[in-house]
């Protein structure tokens, strides 16, 4: 009778760590308050099952990260800023038109293009 448990919450173990490698691209879209981050659950839902959707989606969610990061945190504390900027910590200015904030290394407003 032992065994049977045993395996029983073996399967479940086993499926719970499934089901969460599955929706890792979700997990991390939710984690960063991705813009897209419903479309992309669907998306890990309906295509995830594909090796090819799932890194897919994968690599979409890390690459537009650093877009997010830099539109959402420049000038602030992030909890992937070492990640995203390096373990430096930058300093920021403002542009003098937009007052938008940038790094310091910023030649260009991103915003208004007015030069720095």
């Amino acid at each position: 009778m032992s065994y049977i448990l045993f395996f029983v919450l073996l399967w479940v173990a086993l499926a719970v760590v499934g089901v969460m490698v599955y929706l890792i691209p979700s997990i991390v879209a939710f984690k960063l308050g991705h813009p897209w981050r419903w479309l992309i659950l669907a998306a890990n839902v309906l295509g995830g099952w594909t090796v090819l959707g799932w890194f897919a989606l994968l690599i979409l969610i890390l690459v537009s990260a650093r877009e997010l990061e830099r539109r959402k945190w420049e000038g602030r504390s992030s909890p992937l800023a070492p990640f995203i900027r390096g373990f430096t910590r930058a300093s920021t200015i403002e542009c003098p038109d937009c007052e938008a904030a940038y790094l310091s290394g910023k030649d260009v407003c991103l915003s208004c293009g007015r030069e720095l």
